[in-house]
């Protein structure tokens, strides 16, 4: 009886195995499910190093952190993608991380019937990837728009284009034309590249703009220089005739101008602007 009672005394505690130091060659291809790390919504504010968590409120396959010192915790995985990129762009390795580097360029092909002298025409394009409306966005023109010479692409002498990402998944490219006569644009490819990166927003208010005239508002934007490449996000609707563009004004400042063609004074409706520099 007192062998049977020690048995039973015994038993409870045996059941309790440190898989530490009284298992070796563990296999647990067979178990019927495995759970190795501590999950939750948030973080715990402790750790020691080498610890791992679950973090079932983070996007997925951004989940596994690890404890890289003490209460300190890091993501793991060398490949794990950034935040803030979007459908479409293209991201570079940065020695440690991919971040977003530009978005992949799309070939619009659109034609312009015709577009009477001193107005605009514009033509809106789905396109493969949701961009956001008002991402910031550049355009290269046709190649038959090319000058040869010095390989860079411009409009036909007198016309002026501007593109926008009007809605999302939409592109829009406005050509206006003021070389005296009326101008006909056949099929051609319209090359545009998205830049969603850490962009600069700002709200702007243009004062009241002459017919053909333009108002020139400056920006702070980090990283900008006198040479810098600008990606300008327009917003989703332009009053007719107004052409927006943005060019680098020195050491973190941009400049937006504004130009007027309607044909009459013109107040723009203040806007969301989005600017990044390439």
């Amino acid at each position: 009886m007192c062998a049977y009672w020690a048995g039973q005394l015994l038993m409870p505690a045996q059941t309790a195995l440190d898989l530490r130091t009284q298992t070796k060659n563990v296999d647990f291809t067979q178990a019927l499910s495995t759970k190795p790390n501590k999950s939750g919504a948030t973080l715990p504010p402790a750790c020691t190093l080498g610890e791992t968590f679950f973090l079932t409120g983070a996007p997925a396959g951004q989940n596994l952190y690890g404890c890289t010192d003490a209460n300190a915790w890091s993501g793991l995985g060398a490949n794990q993608l950034p935040t803030n990129s979007l459908p479409g762009q293209i991201l570079a390795w940065d020695g440690s991380s991919w971040q977003p580097k530009s978005g992949l360029g799309i070939s619009l092909a659109l034609s312009f019937v015709s577009i009477a002298d001193g107005t605009c025409s514009e033509l809106p394009a789905p396109l493969p990837f949701p961009w956001p409306t008002g991402s910031p966005v550049t355009l290269t023109m046709p190649a038959q728009y090319c000058d040869l010479n010095s390989g860079t692409c411009y409009a036909p002498v007198g016309l002026m284009p501007s593109v926008r990402v009007s809605a999302p998944g939409i592109a829009t490219l406005r050509m206006c034309n003021f070389s005296g006569a009326a101008q006909s644009l056949p099929t051609a490819n319209y090359g545009v590249v998205q830049y969603g990166s850490n962009a600069t927003k700002v709200t702007l208010a243009f004062p009241p703009i002459p017919d053909g005239n333009c108002a020139a508002l400056p920006v702070s934007v980090l990283g900008a220089m006198d040479a810098s490449a600008i990606a300008v996000g327009l917003p989703s609707v332009l009053e007719q005739g107004l052409m927006v563009v943005a060019a680098p004004a020195g050491v973190g400042l941009v400049t937006i101008t504004a130009c007027n063609w309607s044909g009459a004074t013109l107040t723009p409706a203040p806007a969301s602007y989005q600017i990044n520099v390439i």
